[in-house]
């Protein structure tokens, strides 16, 4: 049996949800990577002077996600302006609308599913490394990007694009700016964001919306389609599996490449670990370094 090397960044008991706390050591040095600030591990629940509250406990934690809240991250409150007959997005949708749709489209996302694309990542993993040895340097969020792209697409079914580039229309969702101000600052924001969502429609949803209604595929879109979904909703629904997906995917090969990189030891283990192992390892990993660090909910109820 291959154990993986004790490092300061993987010093953590193992997670038990009974003692209701992090598992994370929060004290000495640590090798982390993500810029989340390190929350404390106490008190289980705390109200700021906002009045908002902090809840640290799996079980508190767990009660209030299942509970009656509703999203409050990513933008929730744009919801609010979007017409009536539109149906939500998945990541606002709520109660057993949520469950039903994750239920639905799980089956998109289940290992026996994505082991189909492991050939095409494996082959672009290969002229990644070509490329590597020939340049010799390349830019990890890049190619990083392009390796989630790549499987989201297929997985999504956005692969009907006649242009290429689709990777950095997609990131051009997820640049942070700055909120615009004035009239005039404000109004060339709208028309730059509409602009944007405009290109990616015409370019890479509508493309895969024709060719899935004229040969219909295993994927999300085909789905959407036979759910009822209209071309906006669709393209809503793209942005949230793509856009958000994506960057989420980026950043956790990323950050586990940084690693890899750093610790000798480490990869030496990574690299003669059983696909098992491997899979722990990457789990406990993104547990440690979660690519969303806080999840934002508002109350309906009394708490």
């Amino acid at each position: 049996m291959i154990h993986p090397p004790t490092s300061s960044a993987l010093d953590a008991e193992p997670l038990t949800p009974s003692a209701g706390r992090c598992p994370v050591h929060h004290h000495g040095s640590s090798d982390r990577k993500s810029p989340h600030p390190t929350e404390p591990t106490a008190p289980q629940l705390e109200q700021d002077a906002q009045g908002v509250w902090h809840v640290r406990g799996y079980h508190e934690a767990r009660t209030i996600l299942r509970g009656e809240s509703r999203q409050a991250g990513f933008k929730a409150e744009m919801m609010g302006k979007m017409p009536t007959y539109m149906k939500p997005p998945v990541l606002f949708m709520e109660g057993e609308a949520h469950r039903e749709q994750r239920r639905q489209t799980a089956k998109f996302f289940t290992p026996i599913t994505t082991r189909a694309y492991h050939g095409l990542m494996e082959r672009y993993a290969d002229r990644i490394l070509s490329e590597l040895k020939r340049a010799g340097r390349a830019d990890l969020s890049d190619i990083s990007l392009k390796m989630a792209v790549l499987v989201a697409a297929q997985v999504i079914g956005l692969t009907s694009s006649p242009l290429a580039g689709m990777e950095q229309r997609i990131e051009s969702f997820l640049r942070e700016e700055e909120d615009p101000t004035g009239k005039l600052k404000k109004g060339l924001r709208f028309l730059s964001d509409q602009w944007r969502l405009g290109r990616f429609f015409l370019v890479d949803v509508l493309p895969a919306i024709r060719a899935r209604q004229n040969s219909p595929q295993e994927d999300l879109i085909t789905h959407l389609l036979d759910s009822g979904y209209g071309s906006t909703e669709i393209l809503t629904e793209c942005i949230t599996y793509g856009a958000a997906g994506m960057a989420t995917t980026r950043e956790f090969i990323s950050v586990v490449t940084w690693h890899l990189m750093e610790q000798p030891e480490m990869r030496a283990w990574y690299l003669k670990a059983s696909e098992e192992e491997r899979y722990a390892f990457l789990h406990e990993l993104l547990r440690l370094e979660p690519v969303v660090g806080h999840l934002y909910r508002r109350t309906t109820e009394t708490m």
